[in-house]
């Protein structure tokens, strides 16, 4: 994967002093762009699912290549959200 924006803090997030980490299921196509994210595993807290699916939707992933062609295929992309960092 390519170096991507984080999400954004929600700020009522912050405000809550909501923390976790969110787990993503990403289909990225042949064009690097993701075609299917899924919630694979939850924060806890909605808003921090939703700014981690609103940044993975503005990503480019490296594409995967099979026998030199490049392929459709799931990659697990994790976030932390921490207000200590």
């Amino acid at each position: 994967m390519r170096r991507e924006r984080p999400p954004k803090y929600p700020p009522q997030a912050v405000r809550e002093r909501m923390e976790g980490e969110v787990v993503l299921k990403v289909l990225v196509g042949l064009d690097g762009k993701p075609e299917e994210i899924i919630l694979d595993r939850s924060s806890g807290y909605e808003e921090l699912d939703r700014a981690s699916i609103a940044a993975v939707k503005r990503w480019d992933f490296n594409v995967g290549m099979e026998n030199g062609s490049p392929i459709r295929g799931y990659v697990l992309v994790p976030m932390q959200f921490n207000l200590n960092q």
